[in-house]
């Protein structure tokens, strides 16, 4: 309707706040509106790079969801070809087998219905490349990657 103001996403409606960067420019994207009222993330200043929220958030949610199955349970241990499809760029080598006791830790105390902590406990960070490709960093496999998040097969 015209003249009706549009209503700002709320924060916690951005499940990857604080966690996705732009690897070009290296600086962390934002939360922000776009065109229609719809969730999108940006560099608000000096970059143009824009990436829309849901699908986003969708992709890697359900990667996060399978690798917290792996580490609790054992169970659904992924695939390269699971992993891969996902995602391009998402298959690590032997992904999926290790768990360490910090890890299996940090999903137990994460609910599985809070979408934003399971990211969390899932990524130390995502990367977003010069093609608007995720470039996930999994906490699981520790520390930080290379710059441009520098794992996994491109």
């Amino acid at each position: 309707m015209r003249g009706m103001p549009r209503r700002r996403p709320r924060d916690n409606e951005y499940l990857l706040a604080g966690l996705l960067r732009h690897s070009v420019c290296g600086r962390t994207m934002s939360p922000a509106v776009g065109p229609g009222g719809s969730r999108i993330y940006a560099r608000l200043t000096g970059c143009p790079r824009v990436v829309v929220a849901a699908p986003l958030e969708r992709s890697l949610l359900l990667r996060a969801l399978v690798r917290a199955q792996v580490a609790l349970y054992g169970i659904g241990r992924p695939s390269p070809i699971l992993l891969a499809g996902l995602a391009p760029g998402a298959q690590e080598p032997g992904d999926g087998g290790e768990v360490s006791p910090e890890e299996t830790r940090r999903w137990q105390q994460c609910a599985p219905l809070n979408r934003r902590g399971m990211l969390r406990a899932a990524f130390v960070r995502v990367d977003l490349d010069e093609y608007g490709r995720a470039r996930p960093v999994w906490r699981h496999r520790g520390g930080d990657a290379a710059p441009g998040g520098g794992r996994g097969p491109r």
